[in-house]
């Protein structure tokens, strides 16, 4: 078992790292259960606006990000356009990130993380703002076969793998930069790679492929692959983690 990160170790995080950190182990006593891997799970929701209007938000995003990358292909522009700052693809949620994360219906394997760990109180408003690298439940379920059961009976590696995907403060795709690093909140930093075509990387794997999904504290970049910390090494966790 890999031992909990503690922020405790730095000297350059605010409270509310502080804060999110001491939240990390409180949870339910009856840990809810992942659905199967690869089941079929809802891709859009109506997400209504302070004026009673509705905005399908995960609809609207991915159908614009998968249009952006047939055409990058088509194109022979490599894997595709992440969509790097354009305004078209910015959409907004009234709603705080965790509620965000559940309403969209395409987050069930993280939000069932989040909620395993007990980082959906801290995570939520008043708290933040805070930037959150959303793997997707497509990205989950390409992990490799039993990673994500280890994981749900090992919630301090859990925890590590997840705050990897979260940093302080917001930071929208127009902020980011080829070589630029951001600081977890796990205390690892996530490598920036911005290409001409719009398209986002973070360290040179997972893609943007829907990014400036603003919320009520912060923003959510939806990326098509699960970050790990380099302080883990999968290949040997798998051999000798417990999925049951």
């Amino acid at each position: 078992m890999i031992a909990a990160y503690d922020p405790s170790d730095t000297n350059d995080h605010h409270d509310h790292d502080q804060s999110l950190a001491m939240g990390i182990m409180e949870r339910a006593a009856n840990r809810p259960t992942m659905g199967p891997r690869g089941a079929s799970r809802p891709t859009t929701a109506a997400l209504p606006t302070a004026k009673g209007r509705v905005v399908v938000v995960v609809a609207a995003a991915i159908t614009t990000a998968a249009k952006a990358k047939e055409d990058a292909t088509a194109n022979g522009k490599g894997k595709g356009g992440g969509g790097g700052g354009n305004p078209a693809m910015r959409l907004q949620s009234p709603y705080d990130i965790p509620t965000t994360a559940i309403q969209s219906g395409m987050f069930t394997t993280l939000v069932t993380a989040l909620t395993a760990t007990g980082l959906v109180a801290p995570l939520s408003s008043p708290k933040g703002p805070f930037t959150v690298f959303a793997p997707t439940d497509a990205a989950f379920a390409a992990l490799p076969d039993g990673l994500v059961a280890c994981l749900l009976n090992d919630l301090p590696t859990l925890q590590t793998i997840l705050m990897y995907h979260i940093a302080k403060g917001q930071v929208l795709s127009s902020q980011l930069s080829t070589g630029q690093k951001i600081r977890t909140v796990q205390g690892e930093n996530v490598e920036i790679t911005v290409y001409r075509t719009g398209q986002v990387l973070l360290n040179m794997a997972a893609e943007v492929t829907t990014p400036d999904l603003t919320t009520r504290n912060g923003v959510i970049h939806v990326i098509d692959d699960v970050l790990v910390p380099p302080s883990i090494d999968v290949t040997q966790y798998l051999n000798t983690c417990s999925p049951e």
